[in-house]
């Protein structure tokens, strides 16, 4: 899951304890663990979308690693800003 130097911990809910079906994957992130994100229905659902993300090439390479910045933001809920000819992606 591309977590080199990134404190991160994922899991999976097999007994819905956080409401989103049995077996859904989440990821938890922040110093104090306080961020948590559900990343898929599922395991299967997770790799079979982040395999084609990366089949089509639509991650940021940097020295020579995949990050986990998505090369177009909107794609999971990101937005882009031009402030005075600024542009701002997050």
């Amino acid at each position: 899951m591309h977590t080199n130097r990134y404190r991160q911990a994922s899991f999976i809910d097999i007994n819905n304890l956080l409401g989103r079906g049995s077996n859904a994957l989440y990821s938890i992130t922040g110093c104090d663990k306080s961020n948590v994100m559900c990343l898929a229905p599922s395991l299967l659902d997770y790799l079979t979308s982040h395999y084609q993300t990366l089949v089509e090439d639509r991650y940021f390479m940097l020295n020579n690693e995949i990050t986990a910045f998505r090369k177009l933001p909107m794609e999971i809920g990101g937005s882009t800003t031009v402030t005075q000819g600024i542009q701002v992606e997050a």
